[in-house]
């Protein structure tokens, strides 16, 4: 029974910190447009997934989203990447917690705000 239960307890571990990250500045590629563009992308992407808070700091090119359960949570974070010498923004979701389903969604927030910022601006390589 010991023997059962040490893999069963190192695959939960292992599953308990899901996270994943998706950037378009790592697959090498931006979008030209201005601040306020990439702060509508950023907004209005993550509030397609549900209520979304800006981090203290006022920035409006980063915004935050949750999912909580009694046992599990999972936060998820989309942000700009300012490129200056391209007048272009890059987008990031990151997502940490313990949901198994958190990599799935942070993969739809990241298609969504791709698809909200090709509508916005150019997209140019990196």
């Amino acid at each position: 029974m010991v023997k059962l239960l040490l893999p069963v307890a190192v695959l939960c571990c292992a599953l308990s910190s899901c996270g994943s990250s998706y950037s378009t500045i790592q697959d090498g590629y931006a979008y030209m447009m201005t601040r306020d563009q990439a702060s509508y992308v950023v907004h209005s992407s993550m509030g397609a997934y549900g209520p979304s808070e800006r981090p203290m700091d006022n920035s409006y090119l980063v915004e935050r989203s949750y999912d909580r359960s009694p046992t599990d949570s999972q936060t998820y974070t989309l942000r700009a990447i300012p490129v200056p010498s391209k007048n272009a923004y890059g987008f990031e979701v990151t997502n940490e917690g313990t949901t198994l389903n958190g990599p799935f969604k942070s993969s739809r927030i990241f298609k969504t705000a791709n698809q909200r910022a090709a509508q916005a601006g150019t997209r140019i390589s990196l």
